[in-house]
């Protein structure tokens, strides 16, 4: 095999496209980080500020406080506004590794075909760099978004501190834990998107259409949440994201109207029942991609 001139231009033109799309989205990447990260300062600087207007003449002042309802709702503001931009960061990591994955299979497959230009194999024996490489190491821990999505959610603890302010510290409690629970419901699945997008970069070579890759995966995903293990999982989880609400609902009556006994141990309920609730929803994400052999 024998490449002429334009050809060989056009290959090495291609690699360079190639990484300058890697570059942009790594600094894509770089620049929703420094936002966030600077946004968490932010926050964490807020709190500090806080705590020192909380300080009267070496005593703190007792919460809840309504003069404080300002400041505790743009607080939770804040805390909400963090979490979205950390949501949107893990959805901009799921892209990058996504495409730098496929990106660096497509410089492999080009320097093959530049390869089988050199007499006697040369050019392979000679390189470090694998060719035509199907399995792309990842630069980053499979471990690092699962790390990072739930520092992000543990932002949203937060919210309780900032709720004590102008709130009772059992109705900040509750309220906490409902929007712990609810958002956990939608918040998962990006998670587990980002590992199904691993999988499907893994698995792309020049003899396999992208889409048609991602409809086979969507497909068998779609397979494993009929399978009875996720059925009776999620049913679990569900009856659990119920008792948190119904709970909560009994915990926040019982507060004005005080008919029921152990009322403490109504109030933990909520976080009880949405801590258990955890372990379901991991396994939810677990049967999600478990077993798929949809490549053989």
């Amino acid at each position: 095999m024998k490449l002429e001139d334009k050809q060989y231009d056009f290959i090495s033109k291609e690699i360079e496209i190639v990484y300058n799309q890697i570059d942009k989205q790594r600094e894509s990447t770089t620049n929703f980080l420094k936002i966030y990260l600077s946004i968490i300062v932010g926050l964490l600087t807020y709190i500090y500020f806080l705590e020192n207007r909380l300080l009267v003449d070496g005593k703190r002042i007792s919460v809840p406080n309504l003069d404080f309802i300002i400041f505790g709702a743009f607080g939770v503001l804040v805390c909400f506004i963090s979490f979205i931009i950390g949501w949107a960061l893990l959805d901009n990591v799921t892209k990058t590794v996504y495409k730098s994955i496929k990106y660096y299979k497509h410089i492999s497959y080009m320097r093959h075909i530049v390869a089988l230009t050199f007499e006697e194999d040369i050019f392979r024996k000679n390189s470090i760099i694998p060719i035509r490489q199907a399995k792309i190491p990842m630069r980053i821990s499979k471990q690092v978004p699962i790390i990072g999505g739930l520092i992000n959610f543990a932002l949203l603890i937060l919210t309780y501190y900032f709720f004590r302010l102008f709130l009772q510290s059992e109705i900040a409690y509750i309220s906490t834990c409902l929007i712990l629970t609810s958002i956990s419901i939608f918040y998962a699945n990006q998670l587990e998107k980002h590992f199904e997008e691993i999988l499907i970069a893994d698995s792309l070579i020049p003899e396999k259409d992208e889409i048609e890759l991602k409809k086979i995966v969507s497909k068998m995903v779609k397979l494993q949440k009929r399978k009875k293990n996720y059925k009776k999982t999620k049913i679990i989880y569900t009856i659990l994201a119920i008792l948190v609400l119904i709970t909560s609902i009994i915990s926040l009556t019982n507060l004005y109207y005080n008919y029921l006994p152990f009322k403490t141990v109504f109030n933990f309920l909520p976080g009880f029942f949405f801590m258990i609730s955890i372990i379901p929803r991991t396994y939810m994400g677990i049967h999600r991609l478990r077993n798929i052999k949809c490549f053989e």
